[in-house]
């Protein structure tokens, strides 16, 4: 047996702009658009088997909201799963800082919730009761694509008196254009700074911070962090800034480099210089110097300077400018499609 529950998602919606309202803001207006995108989502992680804010088919959280015609300038996503009731769902995001952060944005605007109950769950994920807020700051595209037939809703679903599973609260945390601090705190957490000069931090689990365009700073925390260098479309310098990783371990974090931004690269494409000097004379396309921590995008694949490329990020790992930079090889990089 699998339901929804529509009274659940309307007092979500009561208690989040509740909380809204005890700190000064303003309260969400429900969007159809992002109900759906939200309901959807934690449809789908009940019956797919997993809890994530990557949807199996690779989805992100804007993504899915696009594939039913909510396009904005600034988006959050809140997921939690194990709990039976609005009350303890919403109390949960409150006491974590990443989902208490996208509850009190005050770009946000508009509100989408999502809740699905899957009885027999019997998956290697098998909370029973998924749920998501999807956070908005005001559709920018006209078009719509709702799904033709909305959720009926079903009474309130009675789980098993088994004790439930302690919730998975991983964060996501999508910044906008301004300069923000995002912080992640617990968890294997996703952040994307946007636009502007931002602050990352990963805090503890393994998580992927993606800065952007913009000069941000960028914190991993501890664990296995991925840095991200990737902006969907060909490299243009705008789109990255220069970015500051101040944490960086070797052997253990990862910086991650697109095709999509940074042409037909591969292992073999990495080359690492023991001087800035060298960078611009290398045949490689991605070139460390282990001088300074400097990462060069060499766009011209030849000895004859960066062409559109250039300085895209600075590696430390102990945020200290007067200690040598980490000696990184090209086993420090991975290349995805």
């Amino acid at each position: 047996m699998a339901t929804t529950n529509t009274a659940f998602i309307t007092r979500v919606l009561e208690l989040t702009n509740q909380f809204r309202a005890e700190n000064g803001l303003p309260g969400l207006k429900l969007n159809a658009e992002l109900n759906a995108a939200a309901q959807g989502h934690s449809e789908d992680m009940a019956k797919q088997d997993y809890f994530s804010h990557t949807g199996k088919n690779g989805s992100r959280p804007w993504d899915r909201a696009k594939a039913v015609g909510y396009e904005a300038q600034s988006m959050g996503e809140n997921i939690a799963a194990g709990y039976t009731t609005p009350e303890a769902v919403v109390e949960g995001w409150k006491n974590s800082p990443g989902h208490r952060a996208n509850m009190l944005n005050s770009t946000y605007k508009e509100l989408g919730v999502g809740y699905f109950y899957l009885a027999n769950d019997n998956g290697s994920i098998n909370y029973n009761s998924y749920w998501t807020q999807k956070f908005g700051s005001g559709d920018l595209n006209p078009a719509s694509f709702l799904p033709t037939a909305s959720p009926t809703a079903s009474p309130t679903p009675s789980p098993a008196p088994a004790p439930v599973p302690s919730p998975n609260l991983d964060d996501e945390l999508i910044g906008t254009a301004d300069g923000e601090l995002l912080a992640g705190e617990s968890g294997n957490d996703r952040i994307f700074g946007n636009g502007g000069n931002d602050t990352l931090n990963g805090g503890s689990g393994d998580d992927l911070l993606n800065g952007g365009a913009g000069n941000d700073l960028l914190s991993g925390g501890t664990g296995k962090d991925a840095f991200v260098f990737d902006s969907g479309k060909a490299f243009a310098a705008e789109d990255f800034g220069l970015d500051r990783i101040i944490d960086f371990e070797r052997g253990v974090d990862k910086i991650v480099l697109d095709r999509t931004s940074f042409g037909r690269i591969s292992s073999t494409s990495i080359g690492i210089v023991s001087r800035d000097s060298l960078a611009s004379t290398s045949s490689k396309r991605i070139v460390y110097s282990r001088s300074s921590g400097r990462l060069f995008f060499n766009a011209n694949r030849s000895a004859s300077g960066f062409g559109d490329g250039g300085v895209l990020a600075v590696i430390d790992s102990d945020n200290n400018a007067a200690t040598a930079a980490p000696a990184l090889t090209a086993a420090a990089f991975q290349i995805v499609a």
